[in-house]
């Protein structure tokens, strides 16, 4: 996956640290970064407009947001070293993986941002 020059939105969700951010590349398009069992790293991965959107409206957890995602090859960053795997290897693996939206207290979750 090209996923190289991506710049931060915003970060979803955080406590004592990154567990769910948005990013965006160069040609408009947004991936997430999830943060792999606490320790483990992140992976990197191409999401649509729509998926977000229904994850802020509390349909999809964050394990749904790897399930569907445009990306069949992902990047993995742990300590400085980058690899990529097929997603499928991740499934299970994500830190409140099986969270929505409503999981979290209030204030934890930004509102959507702008999406242009």
């Amino acid at each position: 996956m090209k996923a190289n020059k991506i710049k931060k939105i915003i970060e979803i969700i955080n406590i004592e640290g990154m567990i769910l951010g948005l990013y965006k590349d160069e040609h408009q398009k947004y991936f997430f970064k999830s943060l792999i069992k606490p320790g483990g790293g992140y992976i990197t991965y191409k999401v649509s407009k729509e998926i977000l959107k229904d994850f802020y409206n509390d349909k999809y957890t964050i394990e749904d947001l790897l399930r569907f995602s445009e990306s069949k090859l992902i990047d993995y960053d742990f300590r400085r070293d980058k690899q990529t795997f097929v997603k499928d290897d991740f499934y299970g693996k994500l830190h409140c993986g099986n969270k929505k939206v409503s999981d979290f207290s209030d204030g934890i979750v930004p509102t959507m941002p702008d999406l242009d």
